[in-house]
């Protein structure tokens, strides 16, 4: 069976920086409480588009976003310093509960 997005909320955190990788963005992100329990490789959702930590420093992460995620997301119009900053939840994925077969 495919597996399930949970979708919960965690931590709302600042974008610290956009720069230019050679295949799209590394965005800069500071993960606030959410860092203590990430490590290097982990999924987390940055508004909706699901990516992996590159690099984490402290409460700092690094995830590198392709060109391809730039044109079908909206991550591709973020600027370090905007006034608003991005929702992250982890990538959660679990399987849904196994149905019991019809009786009859």
């Amino acid at each position: 069976m495919p597996a399930m997005f949970t979708g919960i909320i965690e931590q709302v955190a600042a974008l610290a920086a956009v720069r230019s990788a050679e295949r799209g963005v590394r965005l800069d992100i500071d993960l606030g409480p959410l860092a203590s329990d990430a490590k290097l490789g982990d999924s987390i959702s940055v508004s909706g588009a699901c990516l992996t930590i590159a690099t984490l420093a402290g409460e700092r992460a690094t995830f590198d976003v392709s060109a391809e995620t730039l044109r079908k997301t909206t991550l591709g119009g973020w600027r370090a310093g905007q006034p608003w900053s991005p929702r992250l939840w982890p990538c959660r994925w679990r399987r849904p509960p196994r149905r019991a077969p019809p009786r009859g």
